[in-house]
């Protein structure tokens, strides 16, 4: 994987300020109060570089459809908390949205004790969060990959 892998796996890519270190650590210390896993929820390396990069959005095109990823870095626990993620999708932690009333998410589900290094993202519309069968959708078996799998929607 190269060093900024997003910058092939997207046709375009908008940045910002990099989100400094610390920072990033207060997004994973507030995601496990949230998840209640006992201490910080470690961000997947993938995602955590994408952001520290200052990376604000990407958008790719696959089938002739344009795909948006607006990431929300330091913002990830207050979607959690606003969608109210832990009574419609518990376990479930958003990272981007879609710009079409759609959220990528990781699923947390298999690693409760917060000591994977990364996990499987779903995307699910946030007008119906749930984990019911049809209400959401496997997209990538890990953030490297969406992040360069140019044929992932």
């Amino acid at each position: 994987m190269s060093e900024r892998p997003w910058t092939a796996g997207f046709d375009v890519v908008s940045s910002g300020a990099a989100v400094p270190a610390e920072q990033l650590e207060a997004v994973e210390r507030e995601l496990g109060r949230m998840l209640g896993r006992g201490g910080p929820f470690p961000l997947p390396p993938a995602l955590a570089a994408l952001l520290a990069d200052g990376v604000t959005s990407c958008a790719r095109t696959v089938d002739g459809a344009e795909v948006e990823f607006g990431w929300l870095g330091t913002a990830m626990p207050a979607h959690y908390e606003g969608y109210a993620f832990d009574s419609y999708m518990p376990a479930a932690v958003p990272i981007a949205l879609d710009g079409g009333g759609g959220a990528w998410c990781l699923d947390t589900r298999g690693a409760a004790d917060g000591t994977a290094a990364d996990h499987p993202v779903v995307w699910v519309h946030t007008g119906t969060l749930s984990w019911s069968d049809g209400a959401w959708r496997r997209v990538a078996s890990d953030a490297a990959t969406l992040l360069t799998d140019r044929t992932l929607r």
